[in-house]
């Protein structure tokens, strides 16, 4: 099990932009380098959903499931990221 959160902060706040996705990203990585047969789900609350969906619009078989609790989405953004990976 791997965890990470920030502080609501100015220094910290973001809504799930590129350095959750790249937390994710190399949070993910190490545990396939460290056991490449885990079968990941994800979980995310709010930023962290939405940082989730986006990690998955980039890796969508590397996720067994997801688990998303009041996703802030922007519908938009989240289109546009899709159309870029595929």
């Amino acid at each position: 099990c791997y965890s990470f959160d920030y502080p609501d902060t100015p220094r910290y706040l973001n809504l799930g932009q590129t350095t959750d996705v790249a937390c994710l990203r190399t949070t993910y990585d190490e545990i396939i380098r460290k056991n490449p047969h885990a079968e990941i789900v994800g979980i995310g609350d709010c930023r962290g959903s939405k940082a989730l969906l986006e990690f998955a619009t980039e890796q969508p078989d590397k996720l067994k499931a997801l688990v998303l609790m009041a996703p802030f989405v922007s519908l938009q953004e989240l289109a546009r990221h899709i159309a870029d990976n595929y």
